[in-house]
């Protein structure tokens, strides 16, 4: 286009401005030719209108009026300004107001060109009103409209279409009535005017429209129809409104006004259009006090949130009505109560068109409601304050409704894991256990079930506990007397159980006593001189009577114990004794003659009055083991004398193993240090004339040798550990361990062996002996060491904190442990005892070499301590020895 025509461009614009989001958008510039929408905000289009007209433009606006015209100048985009004539009209939705829509239409000074004004103007008014023309050839039937008339009728774009066309896509119910009415139009006998509303159904979008069509039929000179012309207007809103009305008017108007409860019209925007006399009544206004009045006139300020809420909730199409509870203000200031039930009446277009509310007066309902809920309230305080453990079950399948602390306690439960939850669910243990079958029979039967001591098995933190409860099930009845629930109650009783069950079972196993122990019980009353005697005693005594008074008693005691045993009942029963009552004395049986030595225990009980009123105890026939008691004593005198004996003979023996002990070692010593100088001789002056055999026969000879003195050597020293004249003392064996170590020094080296020693303890003993224990079981270590690994020995020792749990140990010593650990070659666990008996071996000389003393003699010298050794071992991977030794107590 050229520019230069950019001043014949049509000075007319459309605007609209969105007030929520404060933009304006248009369709054209005002001088530009081109039609395109554009958008700007408040400041930029404010800043568009000339300064003189600013400030008087925006404070009209601001107002929000109705409607609003003015004359202003307007800047195009060829930065020229208009001189325009403004007028807008403003829309609402829902009572709020949404948005302005209006045009700016140049002012013309040349009077030629006021008719094409008055046209623009007059397609702008049509435009503004929603109006759409249309124009019908009766003779081609075809019918011309513009776009608005297009998409009234909901057709594609375009702006001819057939006669037949328009009817079919019009509403079968009011199809027949529009011909009628365009057939008359038409007509030159009737010429009526064409004013009709119907409803049409988009021929596109399917969209069900009220329309009103007016229009005028044009006649030639022949007075037949060429030209059939009107408008077009979308009414649906109104007609729909107006359907409402009227349908409630005709329909409903006697229900509406004869109605008990309130029935209430509410615009969109929440103000009363219609309003009954109940309704009227309820909340104590005239009706015409309410017409045009907004609901919160009537409404607490704390319910109007929650009504809006409701209100959106219906626009949005959440709900399509609600039931609420809730207080309204009376006219004289008190509260009512009302059960509302709203509905939002909506257009076929689904378009709001008002609110239906319909208030039921439950003021006296709400009443005992609010009274029963806080009565239950108040039961709920009372079931979660009481200290006794309390439950509340509704329905038949027993749902935990309220629960306090202290049966959350028995349960081992939290209130979170429980609360609204089924029993059974929650505790699956009780399944088996007959409280559901109990709580249904109290739920269905209405008669209330008590158990002073019922057992019940709850698992609390993992582990079944079982219990004893003192527990009640009672029916808990509704307003209307019907049963809702069960309300249970315990008290957990098994300590007492318990004891009840300890103290059965102690006088039980006090009669098994009685009954094994042969004893008899009786009884001594003070007060009446009355005694009682048991069947058994009374067969002793040689009585048949039931009651005896004591001085008869007494008579069955012998003569040389009857004194004795009277004073000792007397002293018993002073009030300074310590009311015990323990004596030995022989009874008479008066029938038989026959003697029985009696043991008698009793003590005393006393009244509040602190006198004693009952002396009760029991006896025991302790002739035999009188009789044993002498025939005993008989026994070791017989055993002192052979002890004597024995002990003469061991004496001799010690003697003779000290003679053994002299030989071993000088007269068998002798022979053998001859044999071996001989074989010396032998060896050096006549080798070199022995054959191989020879040879091998001397080496062997000497081999022999060698054993037999070892053999004697190590016999010696296990003879000379029996040496009762043992001098013991402080022993610090962290020093002995490095003696004996620094004796092994060359075999240590030899092995390159390594040891690991904790700090020991002192023990109190013969430190040539403990040097000699320690030494053989080191040297054990190295030469049972494992081929393939490096030898380590381990040797560690603290104070023993329970030496009575070993054998051979005394209570009342202290002892110290020591432990000497290798990772030689180890053994079977079942030798840890045959390694100490005397020449015992588990490898032959070829392998290891030994005489199967040395674990004998460390046994021995651990006896001779009032010790203790063991060892332990698995195969292949080592040995553990542990010696015990008492401690020395002064370090």
């Amino acid at each position: 286009m050229n520019p230069n025509q950019q001043d014949k461009a049509d000075p007319f614009m459309l605007w609209t401005w969105d007030i929520e989001s404060n933009t304006f958008q248009y369709s054209q510039e005002l001088g530009s030719p081109y039609n395109q929408s554009q958008q700007l905000d408040w400041s930029a289009w404010l800043g568009r209108i000339h300064p003189d007209d600013q400030s008087r433009v925006s404070k009209a606006w601001q107002e929000l009026p109705l409607s609003w015209q003015d004359e202003l100048s307007f800047l195009g985009v060829n930065h020229l300004y208009y001189r325009v004539k403004a007028q807008a009209q403003l829309w609402t939705e829902a009572g709020k107001p949404v948005r302005m829509v209006g045009s700016f239409q140049e002012i013309k000074k040349e009077p030629e060109k006021a008719i094409p004004e008055e046209e623009e103007y007059l397609h702008f008014a049509l435009m503004s009103a929603g109006l759409g023309t249309w124009d019908f050839d009766p003779i081609s039937e075809i019918v011309r409209w513009d776009e608005r008339c297009n998409k009234l009728h909901g057709f594609a774009k375009g702006t001819v279409v057939t006669y037949a066309e328009v009817l079919a896509y019009i509403h079968p119910e009011d199809r027949s009535r529009v011909e009628k009415a365009v057939s008359r139009a038409l007509d030159p006998r009737f010429r009526d005017t064409y004013d009709i509303i119907f409803r049409t159904i988009g021929a596109e979008d399917g969209r069900l429209r009220w329309l009103h069509c007016r229009g005028q039929a044009y006649f030639n000179e022949q007075n037949q129809p060429y030209r059939f012309s009107g408008t077009t207007q979308d009414v649906t809103e109104q007609t729909v409104k107006e359907g409402v009305f009227k349908a409630i008017e005709q329909k409903y108007q006697s229900v509406f006004t004869g109605a008990e409860v309130g029935i209430a019209i509410l615009s969109t925007d929440g103000f009363f259009q219609l309003v009954n006399p109940a309704m009227a009544a309820f909340v104590g206004y005239q009706i015409g006090e309410l017409l045009g009045k907004h609901f919160k006139m009537i409404t607490p300020l704390e319910e109007i949130e929650r009504d809006e809420r409701v209100a959106q909730e219906l626009f949005l199409g959440i709900r399509r009505a609600r039931t609420v509870d809730k207080r309204y203000l009376h006219k004289n200031g008190s509260l009512v109560w009302g059960r509302l039930t709203v509905s939002l009446i909506r257009s076929e277009s689904n378009e709001p068109v008002s609110f239906v509310a319909i208030v039921q007066k439950i003021t006296e309902e709400k009443e005992i409601q609010l009274a029963l809920q806080d009565s239950e309230r108040r039961f709920r305080n009372l079931v979660i304050d009481t200290p006794t453990a309390t439950v509340v079950f509704t329905g038949r399948s027993m749902k935990i409704e309220v629960v306090n602390d202290a049966m959350l306690q028995i349960w081992g439960k939290t209130l979170k894991e429980v609360q609204g939850k089924i029993l059974h669910d929650v505790m699956p243990e009780l399944i088996d256990q007959p409280f559901l079958e109990l709580l249904q029979n109290v739920y269905d039967t209405g008669i209330p079930y008590r158990n002073p001591e019922g057992k019940a098995n709850i698992m609390v933190d993992g582990v079944l506990k079982t219990s004893w409860f003192n527990f009640s099930y009672n029916p808990v009845y509704d307003a209307d007397g019907r049963i809702y629930g069960v309300i249970n109650t315990a008290t957990d009783v098994t300590f007492q159980v318990a004891a009840r069950l300890q103290i059965k079972e102690a006088e039980e196993n006090l009669r098994s006593a009685v009954d094994i122990a042969q004893l008899g019980t009786w009884s001594y009353n003070p007060l009446t001189d009355q005694v009682y005697y048991s069947d058994r005693i009374k067969s002793w005594f040689g009585f048949s009577e039931e009651d005896l008074e004591i001085k008869d008693a007494l008579c069955a005691v012998h003569l040389k114990d009857r004194e004795r045993v009277k004073n000792a009942i007397a002293r018993a029963l002073l009030p300074e004794s310590d009311g015990i009552y323990d004596e030995e004395y022989t009874v008479v049986n008066q029938v038989t003659g026959e003697e029985r030595i009696l043991h008698a225990r009793a003590h005393v009980l006393y009244n509040e009055q602190c006198e004693a009123y009952l002396l009760t105890g029991t006896a025991q026939d302790i002739t035999p083991l009188k009789q044993l008691a002498e025939e005993l004593e008989r026994q070791v005198k017989e055993r002192t004398l052979a002890l004597n004996r024995m002990n003469l003979d061991l004496q001799q023996t010690n003697a003779s193993l000290e003679q053994f002990a002299y030989a071993a070692s000088h007269d068998l010593q002798e022979p053998l240090r001859k044999i071996q100088s001989f074989i010396s001789l032998i060896e050096v002056h006549e080798k070199n004339h022995l054959t191989d055999r020879g040879k091998v026969l001397l080496e062997r000879i000497q081999a022999s040798c060698q054993r037999m003195t070892t053999l004697i050597r190590d016999l010696l020293s296990f003879s000379q550990l029996s040496n009762d004249q043992l001098q013991f003392s402080s022993v610090n064996l962290n020093q002995l361990i490095k003696d004996v170590l620094l004796d092994l020094e060359l075999s240590i080296q030899e092995k390159k062996a390594s040891f690991i020693m904790d700090d020991l303890p002192f023990v109190r003993g013969n430190a040539q002996q403990i040097a000699q224990l320690l030494q053989n079981l080191l040297t054990n270590a190295l030469k049972f060491s494992h081929p393939d690994r490096p030898i380590q020995i381990n040797i560690s020792g603290g104070k023993l904190e329970t030496p009575a749990n070993l054998p051979l140990l005394q209570a009342d010593t202290s002892y110290i442990w020591l432990k000497v650990e290798d990772n030689g070659i180890g053994f079977e666990e079942e030798y840890s005892e045959k390694i100490f008996q005397m020449f015992q071996r588990l490898h032959s000389r070829d392998q290891y070499a030994g005489t199967g003393i040395g674990l004998a003699l460390c046994r021995k010298v651990v006896e001779n301590h009032r010790g203790y050794i063991e060892a332990h071992s698995v195969l292949g991977e080592g040995a553990t020895f542990t010696i015990y030794l008492p401690s020395d107590s002064q370090s």
